[in-house]
Order: structure tokens, then C-alpha cells, then sequence
């Protein structure tokens, strides 16, 4: 008994299906050969008479099939021209892609800065006036670069405000709107308004010095 059988095709002849796919499979290898050389002769062509970007040779030729006339030179002219314009194309759509992709980076780096500040160990009653210098120094690009930096100024707040968030929102008010780069304590026409119980010094002409009552 034959190993590999024959059949009767639709024409009444015997045939073998394995000696059937050993052919199929000998005529593939021929066209993939056929197709490698033809392309091998293109790009020999484009490299002999154009200048490309690198790149456009992989995209060719994983785009490309040799379905032309790679003896006429016309021929082969048209499909540099076409396939290096949709190879340029492509290109640009990517390079943008890339620049959109950077810009959002870039945002989301930005928007990290914005929350970057750690307030864990601030008074929560002082965080409102806090953000507000941050903004103020942000519009006169003079951001804070560090923890420390902010927790200085935190802590200069504090001691200028003698712990009272009215006080202190007054102070940085007051660096606004003398465009001042830091804060100060509070000018003397401040504390008066501030303090309800102050008292303007009576001077006392006989021995030259002021004395509160």
C-alpha cells in the first residue's frame, strides 16, 4: 500500500495530494525569490538616482508590492515619487503625534508642580492665604522651588501674624500691593485698624518721650 495516495481529480487524471503541496510550496519560494529580486533591483534604482530620508527603504518595502514594471524607468520614477510623498506624509503625522503626546507630558508636569507643596503640617486656617502668595509669586515667576523654601515662609507668616490668619492675610495683602517680593509685619496705620483697643501715644512736651495710657 502507497504511503501517500493517489485520487481521481475532477478532469478523470490521478493525483497525488502530497506531491501536490511539495509543488504549491516550490512555486511560493519561487515568487517570494522572484518578488526579493525585484525588489532588490528597486531599491538599487531609488538608491542610485534619488536622495531619501532614512527609513523610507523599511517602508517601501513593507508597503509595496512589485505588481509593476521594474524595467521602465517612467514606471519606476512615478512610484519613488508617490511612495516617498505618502512615506513623508506618514512621517509628519507621527513627528505631530509625538508633539502632542510631549505637550501633554509637559502639562501633566505642570499641573504636578501645581500640587506638589506639601500643607500636611500647616494651620488649615493659614492654607487659603498661603495658596494666594503661591499664585502671587507664580504671576512674578517667582515660584518657591522647594519644601523648605515654602515652610520658611510658612513659618515667617506665622511669627509676623502672631498666629492670627486675619493678621496674616493682611500682611500678604499688603506685599501685593506694594508689589514687594517677601512679607513684612504689618505697618504701624494697619495695627491701628487692626487692633480695636489701640490708643494714639500722648506726648509728653515737659520731659520729650510719648507715654501710653
Amino acid at each position: 500500500m502507497l504511503k501517500h495516495k493517489f485520487i481521481v481529480n475532477d478532469n478523470g487524471c490521478l493525483q497525488n495530494e502530497f506531491a501536490n503541496e511539495v509543488l504549491k510550496k516550490r512555486e511560493t519560494f519561487k515568487e517570494k525569490r522572484s518578488d526579493s529580486g525585484k525588489l532588490g533591483y528597486v531599491i538599487k534604482y531609488f538608491r542610485n538616482n534619488f536622495k531619501y530620508d532614512d527609513g523610507f527603504e523599511n517602508y517601501f518595502k513593507e508597503n509595496v508590492n512589485i505588481d509593476f514594471d521594474i524595467k521602465d524607468e517612467q514606471v519606476l520614477k512615478q512610484v519613488f515619487k508617490q511612495n516617498y510623498k505618502l512615506f513623508i506624509n506618514v512621517n509628519k503625522d507621527i513627528n505631530n503625534n509625538k508633539d502632542i503626546n510631549n505637550n501633554k507630558e509637559e502639562i501633566k508636569k505642570e499641573e504636578k508642580k501645581k500640587f506638589s507643596f506639601d500643607f500636611s503640617n500647616f494651620d488649615e486656617n493659614f492654607i487659603e492665604h498661603v495658596n494666594s502668595w503661591l499664585e502671587y509669586k507664580k504671576e512674578r515667576k517667582e515660584p518657591y522651588k522647594s519644601q523648605k523654601g515654602l515652610n520658611a515662609f510658612y513659618n515667617k507668616l506665622i511669627d509676623y501674624s502672631k498666629n492670627d490668619p486675619d493678621t496674616a492675610k493682611k500682611i500678604i495683602e499688603q506685599s501685593m500691593a506694594n508689589n514687594w517680593a517677601g512679607i513684612f509685619e504689618l505697618k504701624e496705620s494697619q495695627q491701628k485698624n487692626k487692633d480695636p483697643f489701640y490708643k494714639e501715644p500722648i506726648i509728653d512736651r515737659t520731659h520729650g518721650f510719648s507715654i501710653q495710657f
